[in-house]
Formats: C-alpha cells, sequence, structure tokens
C-alpha cells in the first residue's frame, strides 16, 4: 500500500500565469531517499 502526500499552493490567476501543462518529469532532479522503511522521492516537473 502506498501513502502519499503532495505540497504547493493552490493556483491563483492574479499570481500565476498559467499558460501550458506538465509535458513529464525530468529523471536529472530525480532523488528517492529511504529511512527505515520510508521513502521520499522528489522531481522535477518539465512544464
Amino acid at each position: 500500500m502506498i501513502h502519499l502526500f503532495a505540497r504547493g499552493e493552490a493556483i491563483d490567476v492574479k499570481k500565476h500565469r498559467l499558460k501550458t501543462e506538465v509535458k513529464g518529469a525530468t529523471y536529472s532532479g530525480l532523488r528517492i531517499i529511504g529511512k527505515k522503511g520510508n521513502y521520499m522521492a522528489q522531481c522535477i516537473l518539465d512544464v
């Protein structure tokens, strides 16, 4: 079973310019860290 959470901020059209969608995740910024049976993964999204 996988449990996860994501963080970020809600879209605010006054602050964020909506122009495109996510094209994919980049492997160059991929990190996976495991400690005591828990894992954290981080990736950078290419827009």
